[in-house]
């Protein structure tokens, strides 16, 4: 996942894997997001806010 967060590329099922686990319960099916990986994910969109000319630390 870093390479693609470095080239700001990834395919839809690579991005929404991992952010949500189910489960079952009887005859339902429970989803959970999981926070960690929304957090990676927050990181990576904000990859495309960044204008080029930005450096952290400047």
């Amino acid at each position: 996942m870093v390479l693609a967060i470095i080239s700001g590329s990834m395919a839809a099922g690579e991005i929404a894997a991992g952010l949500v686990s189910s489960e079952r319960q009887g005859r339902s099916r429970i989803y959970r997001l999981e926070r960690k990986r929304l957090d990676l994910v927050s990181e990576w969109l904000a990859h495309f806010s960044r204008r080029p000319d930005h450096q952290e630390g400047n």
